[in-house]
């Protein structure tokens, strides 16, 4: 009897055996764990250029791909978060008299304007690389990827706040779209220890790390794309695809934005018509407290350590490069100033001196309330048309202050001038 029960058991395993063994998921599963081991072990580069990489409409994407493609390579580039961002925008418009919008516009004419006019020349570009929520990790990445391409900037001109040091609402330096979004394309090993931080960034770090595959999904995907465009062209010539998605027509957009604010830039997908900015336009001042209280919540020991090493690494990276670096201690209303935690401003502008100072880079103070009164402003923190008109000559001025760098712009764009005039001729 108990034979007879062992050997149905027998019988039953060896037919489970067989069936497990004949299981297509099964034979899945090892084909994709052998790949993910060899290519893990391998590690062979997957690089795609920004402007194929398969992710959502971002702004990091709009302004990577506009940087990469510009004609020439931008004498001054602007960084920081929406309170650099969005005031030269709203001059710009004001300047130009139209509406502009701001997904295609990465531009700062009215600065162009000024530098040209103080320095005597033309054909000076500036580009807005100001991110919104903007971190100093995010202003690291993004000056990595500048030098990584060789398309330099003379200048960086850096607008930071303490709210880029210590936000509460970024975990760690890796929860940024910025830095997800640069990860793909910079060797990061010498910030990983210090972007990646927390125990939901590790675990998310070692996961990528362990499953190969599945880190470099987009990557792959996009070459996947790539090689099917390819195959259908040759197939059926006159297909053309450059594998982005289209953006929505501004046209059926019927009215420009009454308001920019920061929580609508931050969507996590920007599409054209979206910020619609037209000229003069002044709104009534909006109080967001709330969300600079969530901001300023505590002193977040942690991030403001973080972000000063980074910003140190900048520091490091631009004087490596021979960048000029001017840093502008960003306007706030006493209205922000009054939720910061009690000292912790004091703390960053110390920190932010000695480090600048160490680096022996400008820094344009401009937290100054006589300075920039509360009607140059739309919110607590973000600056209205006139606020940046003001911010914009401030801006001129440090750069036109100093002499090495205003001669370096002038004979630059001198030579610049003459070349194109033989290339007419």
């Amino acid at each position: 009897m108990s034979q007879g029960i062992m050997d149905r058991k027998n019988i039953s395993g060896k037919v489970f055996s067989r069936a497990l063994l004949a299981s297509p998921v099964l034979w899945a599963a090892v084909i994709f764990c052998t790949i993910n081991l060899v290519a893990a072990a391998v590690n062979p580069p997957v690089v795609i250029s920004p402007g194929k990489f398969p992710t959502r409409t971002t702004w990091e994407w709009l302004r990577t791909n506009s940087y990469l493609t510009a004609e020439k390579t931008p004498d001054v580039v602007l960084m920081g978060s929406s309170l650099m961002m969005i005031p030269l925008t709203l001059v710009d418009a004001d300047f130009s008299g139209q509406t502009l919008d701001a997904v295609d516009h990465p531009q700062s004419v009215y600065l162009e304007q000024l530098l040209e006019k103080q320095l005597g020349r033309s054909g000076i570009s500036c580009f807005n690389f100001a991110l919104p929520g903007g971190m100093i990790s995010d202003d690291y990445l993004i000056a990595k990827s500048l030098l990584t391409t060789g398309q330099k900037p003379k200048v960086i001109v850096l607008g930071l706040a303490l709210r880029d040091f210590i936000d509460n609402g970024v975990g760690c330096a890796a929860d940024t779209p910025t830095y997800q979004f640069f990860r793909h394309f910079l060797p990061l090993d010498d910030v990983q220890d210090l972007a990646v931080n927390t125990l939901g960034a590790r675990l998310e770090y070692w996961q990528n790390q362990l499953i190969f595959l599945w880190n470099k999904r987009m990557e792959l995907q996009a070459l996947a794309a790539a090689q099917l465009q390819d195959t259908l062209s040759s197939l059926m010539p006159g297909i053309t695809s450059n594998g982005r998605p289209e953006f929505a027509d501004s046209a059926t957009i019927e009215a420009p934005s009454q308001n920019v604010n920061s929580n609508q830039l931050a969507a996590k997908e920007v599409r054209r018509g979206t910020f619609l900015i037209a000229a003069n336009l002044r709104v009534p001042f909006q109080d967001n407290s709330r969300e600079y209280k969530n901001r300023y919540r505590t002193s977040n020991r942690q991030l403001f350590d973080c972000q000063k090493i980074f910003l140190n690494r900048l520091l490091e990276l631009t004087d490596a490069a021979g960048i000029t670096t001017i840093i502008v201690n960003m306007p706030l209303t006493q209205q922000n100033m009054n939720l910061m935690p009690p000292g912790s401003y004091s703390e960053y502008k110390q920190s932010l001196m000695a480090t600048a100072s160490a680096h022996r880079t400008t820094v344009i103070d401009l937290n100054r309330s006589p300075e920039f009164p509360q009607e140059y402003f739309n919110d607590t923190a973000h600056m209205n048309g006139i606020g940046g008109r003001k911010l914009a000559t401030e801006i001129c001025n440090a750069i036109c202050g100093d002499r090495s760098l205003s001669r370096n712009l002038s004979a630059e764009n001198k030579t610049a001038q003459s070349t194109a005039k033989s290339a007419a001729n």
